[in-house]
């Protein structure tokens, strides 16, 4: 297959498995798949080894919440070395059954006219996703809060120290460059990986290494 415009990877886990099926079932997944343009692929943890059987990918990582910001980077790790795309889509597979939310921040994240436009729309994003909004130390302790995660402060000086903005997780695209960004051993990337190992918020981190991304670019 020869470089692809958009590569869908849909990140799933057993406990969404019947929230999988229900985005398998709808128009928004038809329309994906009936597009030439997009590849589908989902994408899980807990193998030994990385598995990939032409749509679902494996990665040999826990299953774990707080751990899905080491599953979205091996994601985009395996996505640029094995794959030719213009750009990569992050869609949960619960994007039409979450209701953890109240339904006003239930539809700015995954509203289909957002996810729409990200996926179908927006074809020279370099990073876009449903909901953007600044993060904050607050956000961030609330956040440890509410998954009763306890870390002292002396490992969370970022929080403090980025104010730029982040797409939530529920649906985020980001172009190749920046994928391959992501991908680099350069240094900055890793450090940012291993400070969300004490504190997950992938989509934060995505953030975080968009703007280290942009800084690159301007000098």
């Amino acid at each position: 297959m020869g470089t692809m415009k958009t590569l869908v990877c849909i990140n799933s886990c057993e406990k969404d498995i019947c929230s999988l099926g229900t985005l398998k079932e709808s128009e928004l997944y038809r329309k994906m798949d009936e597009d030439s343009n997009i590849r589908i692929i989902e994408v899980f943890s807990g193998g030994n080894i990385i598995l990939f059987d032409g749509s679902r990918l494996v990665l040999s990582l826990e299953e774990q919440y707080d751990k899905l910001h080491r599953k979205t980077y091996e994601m985009i790790k395996y996505c640029v070395d094995n794959f030719s795309f213009e750009r990569l889509v992050k869609l949960d597979s619960n994007i039409l059954t979450y209701d953890k939310v109240g339904e006003r921040t239930r539809r700015k994240l995954c509203g289909l006219d957002r996810v729409n436009r990200v996926i179908f729309k927006c074809k020279n994003m370099e990073y876009l996703g449903t909901f953007g909004r600044k993060f904050s130390s607050r956000l961030g302790y609330t956040h440890l809060r509410n998954k009763d995660m306890e870390v002292s402060d002396e490992n969370l000086g970022w929080f403090d120290k980025f104010s730029g903005e982040f797409f939530g997780g529920k649906c985020y695209g980001m172009s190749r460059a920046f994928a391959k960004f992501i991908a680099s051993p350069d240094e900055r990337v890793l450090a940012i990986v291993e400070q969300h190992d004490r504190v997950g918020l992938e989509d934060v981190m995505v953030g975080r290494l968009y703007e280290i991304c942009g800084d690159t670019k301007n000098g």
